[in-house]
């Protein structure tokens, strides 16, 4: 009889384990909801915000799939878009740099200006290869050439010679992850 006991005794314990031990990772996955909603909702009050400013910016919408550029309140260019599993959500990203891929020796160098204008605008001109870097290094691109080890959106050449043209240096950026607009978590 007192084996038997033991054996309750020690059954009772492990039960009580395996319950405290749920207990503390539904209290670890309501936190993680909890700050999950509270990224998104800053996220969205940013949205409202620069929405009120006489200036450009995108939302990359992992949900729909898709870069909008907005300018103020108005709806400028809606790119579908391939993007990675996960996006970081931070709420202070902006366009960091125009990267052009001119030969694979040297990706990064800034094209020299001739002196006449047009060859300026020729030399800034957006083309296939090139990609917009975001402040978190996410790259937004066309090409195969980028292929990134990280976050990445990769969009239609057209829309991307768009963006690359249109968009300044600091332009900011919004990401809304899968579930932003029903708070569900993926």
């Amino acid at each position: 009889m007192p084996g038997a006991r033991r054996w309750r005794v020690i059954l009772l314990w492990v039960a009580l384990g395996c319950v405290s031990s749920s207990l503390v990772a539904a209290a670890k996955l309501s936190m993680d909801s909890e700050e999950r909603l509270r990224q998104i909702n800053a996220t969205l009050s940013r949205w409202l915000d620069l929405s009120r400013q006489d200036a450009p910016f995108l939302v990359v919408d992992e949900e729909a799939q898709e870069v909008r550029l907005y300018h103020h309140r108005a709806l400028l260019r809606v790119c579908p878009a391939a993007l990675t599993p996960r996006l970081t959500i931070d709420a202070s990203l902006v366009i960091q740099a125009h990267l052009r891929q001119w030969r694979p020796a040297g990706p990064y160098e800034e094209p020299d200006a001739g002196p006449f204008d047009w060859e300026r605008y020729l030399a800034d001109a957006a083309t296939d290869a090139s990609a917009l870097l975001l402040t978190n290094e996410t790259l937004i691109h066309a090409s195969s050439v980028w292929d990134p080890p990280h976050d990445s959106v990769r969009l239609a050449a057209a829309d991307l010679r768009a963006l690359f043209d249109a968009l300044t240096d600091g332009t900011p950026v919004i990401t809304l992850p899968r579930g932003w607009s029903t708070g569900d978590a993926p």
